[in-house]
């Protein structure tokens, strides 16, 4: 916990943004709820951890308190786009969850209307071509997908397509040479193969749900940051873009709350929902 106005003296790589941090726990938690409210994300489990981060950051950016922090990302994009991202960081790898990627292009294949593809979030896209790939080994071409992340840096990730070695640990020899190109070390995606969508979107923004309708939704391990109101509000958000008869896939870590637009399936694999 935090001392109430114990002062800290943090030093940044550069000394001439150098700041005195006023240190305050009120302002702190003040902070937490503006992003909990911004974008559902809950850090109160996280704050013994995140605060150094945050201070850092402040710092970084010649801000001295959590106070002024919040102010300004009130009025500066730039900078609230920056506390996404650092507060975002993950990590993914191909044909994770796999058996739930196999039931959805198994879906697809029994209903060939299914192309409007939502993935939300799709981190650095991983999860996006590992659809995309699933989906030509069966023979099915032209999905349209749009991934969505709130973190600029792993869009832009996703969208230059580019992959380490232990991303793709669950692929075999044939898959990779088939998608990939090998270039020092690392591997991209063959472009001329696949052509998705990725933008940065809040899914609680008014920008999300002009995004337009769906056949399909992934949200796979997102709703584990949210509290219960976030939960059903992304849900509920989820529900007004599928179509009739559309699916939502939820990850294997994720509590769906119960809504009347959606009842829940089971198959062989996993379980999923239907749009009613």
């Amino acid at each position: 916990m935090f001392n109430m106005f114990n002062k800290n003296k943090n030093n940044t790589n550069n000394e001439e943004k150098s700041v005195e941090f006023i240190n305050n726990a009120a302002e702190f938690d003040s902070l937490i709820n503006k992003i909990r409210i911004i974008c559902g994300i809950d850090l109160e489990v996280k704050k013994n951890t995140i605060s150094s981060k945050l201070i850092k950051f402040a710092c970084s950016n010649n801000i001295s308190s959590f106070k002024e922090l919040e102010r300004q990302i009130d009025f500066n994009q730039n900078l609230k786009q920056e506390l996404f991202d650092l507060i975002t960081v993950c990590e993914t790898y191909f044909y994770r969850e796999l058996k739930q990627l196999k039931e959805l292009i198994y879906m697809i294949k029994l209903n060939p209307s299914l192309r409007n593809i939502l993935v939300a979030p799709c981190s650095s896209g991983e999860e996006v071509y590992s659809i995309l790939m699933l989906a030509s080994e069966e023979g099915l071409f032209n999905l349209n997908i749009t991934g969505i992340d709130i973190n600029t840096q792993i869009i832009q990730k996703a969208k230059s397509a580019t992959y380490s070695k232990r991303s793709l640990y669950n692929l075999d020899s044939y898959l990779i040479n088939k998608y990939f190109d090998e270039e020092n070390d690392e591997y991209k995606i063959k472009k001329h193969l696949f052509s998705p969508t990725f933008k940065v979107v809040n899914v609680f923004s008014k920008e999300f749900l002009e995004l337009g309708k769906f056949d399909i939704i992934l949200s796979r391990n997102m709703m584990i940051y949210f509290n219960e109101e976030y939960k059903f509000r992304l849900v509920d958000n989820f529900s007004k873009m599928l179509n009739f008869n559309g699916l939502f896939f939820a990850g294997h870590a994720d509590l769906v709350p119960s809504h009347s637009s959606l009842q829940k399936e089971y198959s062989s694999s996993c379980t999923y929902y239907k749009k009613i």
